[in-house]
């Protein structure tokens, strides 16, 4: 989960040295993302847990997955 997280914060930041500094990443992600995606990348990165899976990712994505994935069929 840990590793999802520091590619969703690279591949969002457009950057390498984002993992450099998580909290300036986050900002960055706070202020031109949307809240989902840092929902998203606030649970990847949080402690790990037994409890913690990625199924529990798509319900912080809302309904942004769906949206998309109507818009990829026409």
């Amino acid at each position: 989960m840990l590793s999802l997280g520091n590619v969703v914060i690279t591949l969002a930041c457009n950057s390498l040295n984002a993992l450099q500094n998580i909290p300036k990443a986050l900002d960055y992600i706070s202020r031109h993302m949307s809240p989902e995606l840092k929902n998203v990348v606030m649970f990847l990165l949080s402690k790990p847990s037994p409890m913690k899976a990625i199924e529990d990712v798509f319900p912080l994505m809302g309904m942004r997955v769906i949206t998309e994935m109507d818009s990829l069929r026409t």
